[in-house]
């Protein structure tokens, strides 16, 4: 063979390892996602108030694998608990949202309360029925297989009772999956039955961060396919179904239908914000045991148990629905959600109307600019004093001087940004009620943050 012909040989075969490496590399990318089953091979059957009375029908419908329970637990008839958990030990899976539900399912609930971590209110809709409640950030600290590929993810907790929000508590065979500390009750837990498993979680928002990953991989291993591996390849986690070993229960406590609830797990909140499930600003320490961990929950004092929740009213800033409601009921994914917006200012002693600029000139030094979602710019100076932003890993707290840019999110999924002098970019949630502007014609405005796009702070 000639050197040319070699030469050619040579560059050709280079040419196509290149393009199968690149081929490859784009596949593997897409991979995780092609390797979750469809809908309709997961054997879903989510309960709403508007089917309540099919319990018996649904187990006994053998293309079922998984129940999701969303009826309010004051309005579910828990005669159906033990044909439930029976139901699970022969390879189902059954998933709850209602921390009150626990107890009757191995768990221990713990009602969180809002004093122990940050969220934006949100108005968000489980099963039939809307709920006040907050979103927030959790994270996972679990190797389950469930949480592969999982980092982050933002989940709505409905407001369930006087400041009740869903949690349980980390003991016994309970897995923890979500949590806003290595340390802090489950946002999202499970525990084996027998054949099958029992999912407590939340509602989340699957676009936002890792969610679309944790939720299909509930849906995979719960329908008993396993989790597809951090880049697709590979099945992982123990076997869920009738064909699955049979896992043994360790010391599990079944509360019976009739019997009294046990008050739910409660933080001892002295002074109004002793214990945080998330840190806290600096300008409240956060409080610590003697070894310097967080101070999580202490059993309830009295015997109260939550009264039913408040109805949900709307919210002047926004109006979405969230995980289920969109994947589990195909007719809602075509409705439109049109977020509502109370854009206009509160004036503080109001001079005589100005029109605000249309669009932003070049400021002075020392001249910020807002932008509000509803088109109109003004440019002066922000005179909150500080801005407080909750992010994954740390509270931080900001004067003006100390960003150059801050950018709110319209929706609750969405992070609020702030970026700052020193070059730190920083994405969370804004905890700052109200932005206060003066204007350079000396008008004092007030605005809600839902109101606010963006704040361009030109400080010397």
């Amino acid at each position: 063979m000639s050197l040319l012909r070699w030469r050619a040989w040579t560059w050709l075969i280079g040419c196509l390892l290149f393009l199968s490496v690149g081929a490859g590399a784009q596949m593997e990318s897409q991979t995780w996602e092609e390797e979750f089953h469809d809908y309709g091979e997961l054997g879903i059957q989510v309960m709403t108030r508007g089917n309540i009375h099919n319990v018996q029908q649904i187990l006994e419908d053998p293309t079922v694998k998984i129940f999701i329970l969303q009826v309010p637990f004051e309005e579910f008839d828990l005669q159906a608990m033990p044909a439930l958990i029976d139901w699970v030990r022969q390879g189902h899976a059954l998933w709850f949202y209602d921390a009150r539900y626990a107890p009757y399912l191995g768990m221990k609930a713990y009602a969180l309360s809002a004093k122990q971590f940050r969220g934006k209110p949100h108005v968000g809709k489980l099963g039939d029925r809307k709920y006040n409640g907050l979103a927030c950030g959790v994270l996972t600290f679990s190797k389950h297989p469930t949480v592969t590929g999982v980092g982050q993810c933002t989940v709505f907790l409905p407001l369930l009772g006087e400041d009740y929000y869903s949690a349980v508590a980390v003991e016994g065979d309970t897995e923890p999956l979500l949590q806003f500390a290595a340390d802090s009750p489950a946002l999202a837990a499970l525990r084996r039955v027998g054949k099958g498993v029992i999912i407590f979680k939340p509602l989340l928002w699957p676009d936002s961060l890792s969610g679309k990953r944790f939720q299909n991989n509930l849906l995979d291993y719960s329908a008993g396919f396993g989790v597809p591996g951090f880049g697709g390849e590979g099945r992982y986690g123990e076997a869920i179904g009738e064909q699955a070993p049979e896992v043994p229960e360790r010391n599990p406590h079944y509360l019976q239908p009739g019997q009294t609830p046990p008050p739910p797990v409660r933080p001892q909140l002295e002074g109004g914000a002793q214990n945080s499930a998330a840190p806290t600003p600096k300008s409240a320490p956060a409080p610590t045991s003697e070894d310097g961990r967080y101070v999580y929950a202490k059993s309830l004092k009295d015997g109260s148990t939550p009264s039913a929740p408040p109805p949900a009213s709307e919210p002047p800033q926004r109006k979405v629905d969230l995980e289920e409601s969109a994947q589990f009921s195909p007719a809602l994914q075509e409705a439109a959600r049109t977020p509502q917006v109370s854009s206009q200012p509160q004036l503080t002693n109001p001079p005589a109307p100005a029109p605000p600029a249309s669009e932003a000139s070049a400021p002075a030094a020392g001249v910020d600019t807002i932008y509000l979602h509803n088109g109109e710019i003004y440019q002066g100076r922000c005179n909150t004093k500080s801005f407080q932003l909750e992010t994954t890993s740390e509270s931080a707290e900001f004067s003006p001087a100390d960003l150059t840019k801050l950018t709110l999110s319209r929706e609750s999924w969405g992070l609020d940004k702030a970026q700052t002098k020193d070059g730190r970019q920083l994405s969370g949630y804004l905890l700052t009620q109200e932005i206060h502007f003066l204007t350079s014609d000396g008008r004092q405005y007030t605005w809600k943050p839902e109101a606010v796009r963006e704040i361009i702070f030109n400080r010397p």
